[in-house]
């Protein structure tokens, strides 16, 4: 029988295959495995591997062993890297580890990067760690980000924190919004959000906004809340 230690290695051998097939397989393995001891190599694989597939691979692996040497280069991966599917692992990797030198990471990403995409990676990787110390780079994403798309993933990402801090902010923000899919979002978290705090402004919503969209949307998320005082307004 082979042992642990030497499988691991063997699987770390197999990352500097000429095959990219063989390559990426070795990182999935790696990464269910979750010994710190491939970081290193994976690490590697992630920086400087020529096939999208095996740096895809080797994101998502350090995104499991959730080790803090990876998210430099993780951040590097989100900002830099040429394929959409590598940059999107990436994202999750971040999400998954979620602790505070990822939100730091994150936040200076989405405070100083010109490309839409970009800011859009970081503020649903802030979303994905739960933190509740994303919740005011969110808000601010919100409120004066240029793009929709990246206000609408900030709201979405508000919505996976869930916290009740932010019902007051984002229905300020819903006030001037103009864009009817962020508009939509910010619907949503609050029924994400889900106490009865929310409930009143989602009945105001359902029962004056302008968008017939928004106020469908407003209805499904009172739904979702399932509270008996909603039960009159649907």
């Amino acid at each position: 029988l082979i042992k642990p230690d030497n499988y691991i290695d063997l699987l770390i051998k197999e990352l500097e295959d000429k095959e990219s097939k063989v390559r990426s397989r070795a990182t999935e393995s790696l990464g269910m495995m979750g010994n710190e001891k491939a970081i290193e190599p994976l690490i590697k694989i992630l920086s400087t591997d020529k096939d999208g597939c095996a740096r895809l691979s080797a994101a998502g692996a350090l995104g499991k062993i959730g080790s803090e040497k990876a998210i430099d280069s993780l951040i590097t991966s989100i900002t830099k890297d040429q394929d959409i599917d590598v940059r999107w692992n990436a994202r999750w990797a971040l999400g998954m580890i979620g602790n505070e030198k990822v939100l730091e990471g994150l936040v200076k990403v989405l405070t100083n990067y010109k490309e839409d995409e970009v800011r859009w990676n970081a503020a649903c990787a802030l979303g994905m760690t739960g933190s509740e110390n994303a919740i005011v780079p969110l808000i601010k994403t919100l409120t004066t980000d240029k793009a929709g798309d990246v206000r609408k993933i900030a709201a979405e990402a508000l919505a996976m924190i869930g916290s009740e801090t932010v019902i007051k902010p984002i229905i300020s923000v819903f006030i001037t919004e103009k864009v009817m899919g962020v508009r939509r979002s910010i619907v949503y978290a609050l029924g994400k959000i889900g106490t009865e705090a929310v409930i009143e402004p989602l009945i105001k919503i359902l029962t004056t906004d302008k968008e017939d969209d928004v106020r469908a949307s407003a209805g499904s998320a009172l739904g979702m809340i399932g509270s008996e005082k909603v039960i009159e307004p649907l």
